[in-house]
């Protein structure tokens, strides 16, 4: 992640997208070393490659590779049954769920425990699923918000043209150059956030920018948030996460760790500073478990304290 977010912040660079005078340096390494070995190991000459050319592949080829093995990886999820309780809970509400996952895991979940959901993709083509935001204000059901986007997230446009608009869908097919409705790949890469610090700048484009502000509203309405498998190094969802413990004193977040203090040592600056805080006020809460093995109970009693 470290690389792809270096790269992705020198091609920013490199093509007038984001000025980032604190990798010339980086920059300079890429003409004078990389730019002659690339060379010696292909059949393309020094002056065939640019910086631009470089960093752009580097991130297209760390993308497909974060996709090609979380497509490989088996999908079980026999770790939620705690998960599916808290959705079918009727006396607490579970109005949204965010996460940071590209893989597609609590979908298939949350289906085969017969839980409705909407996240926010439409079912109008046979192959393909249409994103359609206002879907998440029209369904009272669960709303699943994955905030970095998924495996299964293409961007499409009409077939024979190069400035139709683009069409958001999502498809299981692996074959994407060949829809049953005439569509066309505007990239053969599937929507998902990859890196660390240039995801700042993605959160405010594209379907991304919509996903964040509806975390943001979703936050806005909840009382409490159960956090799992997060380790609080997004400083764009941590800012969330503060925002949303500030608002209110009422506001609650229970945390499932086994290691509260290796979660602070680990965590971005403003969490490891504010934690300890909120947590002796009483508005931050552990349940010191492993996802696998912590109960519906063990969080509902968090909860209701």
């Amino acid at each position: 992640e470290a690389i792809y977010s270096l790269s992705s912040q020198a091609f920013d660079d490199l093509v007038g997208e984001f000025d980032n005078p604190a990798i010339d340096a980086f920059k300079r390494q890429i003409t004078d070393k990389i730019l002659p070995r690339l060379a010696s190991m292909s059949h393309r000459k020094k002056e065939d490659w640019t910086e631009v050319d470089i960093t752009s592949e580097t991130t297209n080829y760390i993308h497909d590779v974060v996709s090609n093995e979380l497509r490989a990886c088996v999908q079980s999820w026999d770790h939620l049954g705690w998960f599916v309780e808290a959705c079918k809970c009727d006396s607490i509400l579970i109005d949204h769920i965010f996460t940071l996952n590209h893989d597609t895991i609590l979908e298939a979940c949350l289906t085969e425990a017969s839980i409705p959901f909407v996240d926010g993709f439409f079912q109008e083509r046979d192959d393909l699923q249409s994103w359609k935001p206002e879907m998440f204000d029209s369904i009272k059901i669960v709303k699943l918000l994955k905030i970095h986007g998924s495996l299964n997230w293409f961007a499409f446009m009409p077939r024979n043209t190069e400035t139709g608009p683009s069409i958001i869908a999502k498809t299981d097919e692996r074959d994407i150059y060949h829809t049953k409705h005439m569509l066309w790949p505007r990239e053969p890469r599937t929507l998902m956030l990859i890196g660390t610090a240039n995801k700042l700048l993605r959160y405010t484009s594209g379907i991304f920018a919509e996903l964040y502000y509806r975390m943001i509203e979703g936050l806005r309405s909840a009382t409490h948030l159960v956090v799992t498998g997060y380790s609080f190094g997004d400083k764009a969802i941590n800012n969330r996460v503060i925002d949303f413990l500030l608002s209110s004193t009422e506001k609650r977040m229970i945390i499932v760790h086994p290691n509260p203090t290796s979660l602070r040592s680990n965590a971005r600056r403003a969490i490891q500073f504010d934690l300890p805080r909120y947590q002796k006020e009483g508005r931050v809460s552990f349940v010191r478990r492993r996802i696998e093995d912590v109960t519906w109970l063990e969080i509902k009693d968090k909860i209701r304290a």
